[in-house]
């Protein structure tokens, strides 16, 4: 099974996904989110490299936002 991890375009939310749907809801606002027209960040088969990996996005919006 495919993960991904994408960022909800309205809270800017991390979040991640698994690819075989085509949309998923971000746990903070609600939103639908259509995985085709998002971007991918980060794809995988392992479930602790997806961990590592919001980490890693969450830390470089971070720093885009101070």
């Amino acid at each position: 099974m495919k993960y991904g991890v994408v960022v909800c375009p309205k809270c800017k939310n991390t979040k991640a996904v698994q690819l075989i749907y085509k949309t998923s809801k971000c746990n903070r606002c609600g939103k639908t989110l259509v995985l085709k027209k998002l971007n991918i960040f980060y794809k995988t088969n392992s479930q602790q490299k997806l961990s590592q990996a919001i980490g890693f996005i969450n830390a470089q919006i971070d720093k885009k936002l101070n």
